[in-house]
């Protein structure tokens, strides 16, 4: 559980917008984080030849744009990334944000380490339960005869 909650909080921390935004109202800065920056954008062609380049449909972003503002949401979806949901991460680039990159490349090692580690415990758990009640048998079958 530790962790998971350090690998949300080191992706908060990475994702987060870092200027105040709302979702009703339309705000663009630089801020590569900010919801409005990270919406779907389409361009509107008036025929198959041209294009306008002033002419955009942007989607509205909601909550779940950046899922990484809060902690809370930021939690969320790093076990959803536990899972192999990496749909969150889909709105980043990954050949422009390395850190990003190498982040989820630890969080897997780690992650795949440290479930290896589970299942190890609990096989040899098994185990030694599975020797205890052979030596119970091999006792009981000694002392018939």
């Amino acid at each position: 559980m530790v962790i998971l909650t350090s690998f949300a909080y080191a992706f908060h921390i990475l994702l987060s917008p870092k200027m105040s935004y709302p979702l009703d109202k339309r705000i663009v800065n630089g801020d590569p984080n900010n919801p409005w920056n990270l919406a779907a954008a389409y361009q509107v062609f008036e025929n198959e030849d041209s294009s306008s380049s002033n002419l955009f449909i942007l989607q509205k972003p909601d909550e779940n744009t950046n899922m990484f503002t809060n902690f809370g949401t930021s939690f969320f979806a790093t076990c959803l990334l536990l899972t192999g949901d990496t749909s969150s991460l889909s709105n980043w680039p990954y050949e422009k944000n390395p850190t990003l990159m190498i982040l989820m490349i630890m969080f897997a090692f780690v992650m795949a380490i440290y479930i290896l580690n589970v299942f190890i415990t609990l096989f040899d758990e098994a185990m030694k339960d599975n020797d205890d009640s052979y030596l119970i048998m091999k006792a009981e079958v000694i002392m018939l005869f």
